[in-house]
């Protein structure tokens, strides 16, 4: 995920397999590679890494972008634990049996 901010900041979220990463990635310099700048640490979710980014000056409208992001990543978050509550319930109701 790429957030680019008025302030000409460019974050990236990295997945790595330990976690979730934020970096800021510093503008082309001719025909060198841009490079990456780690922001805080490692985290085990990506609203963790979506947090450290309030620590930018951040525009009101990307502000709400934000909050709008993490509330979209936490009602999915919501739902897939909904869906597997009732698959499991289902399962358990396959494994009755019928008389």
């Amino acid at each position: 995920m790429i957030i680019c901010l008025d302030c000409g900041a460019e974050l990236q979220i990295l997945k790595l397999d330990i976690g979730f990463q934020l970096v800021e990635v510093t503008p082309m310099d001719g025909l060198r590679k841009p490079k990456l700048r780690k922001v805080g640490g490692v985290h085990k979710t990506i609203q963790g890494a979506l947090n450290e980014i309030s620590h930018y000056s951040l525009e009101e409208y990307e502000a709400l972008a934000l909050s709008e992001m993490l509330d979209v990543i936490k009602s999915t978050g919501e739902k897939v634990i909904e869906y597997f509550q009732m698959h499991n319930d289902y399962l358990a109701q396959l494994e009755q049996p019928n008389y």
